[in-house]
């Protein structure tokens, strides 16, 4: 989280699973309370974003894409 901090104000965006066993969404929340703190600081919090998916740990391309769509 603190590497993902050092980003701000680039766009940044965290993808985790809801029933991830590896990564456990509670955890990448916290975390990613973290990195929010550090882009509100730049005036940027529209430029960083936790995206969710159901299921397990596993990689979501839709949600990438669409990130990637808006930033790229």
């Amino acid at each position: 989280c603190v590497l993902a901090a050092l980003l701000a104000p680039r766009p940044f965006c965290a993808l985790n699973a809801e029933q991830d066993t590896l990564f456990p969404l509670g955890s990448a929340q916290e975390q990613f309370e973290i990195v929010r703190r550090a882009y509100e600081i730049n005036n940027k919090s529209h430029a960083c974003q936790l995206k969710t998916h159901p299921g397990g740990h596993a990689y979501n391309h839709m949600l990438s894409q669409s990130w990637f769509q808006m930033w790229m």
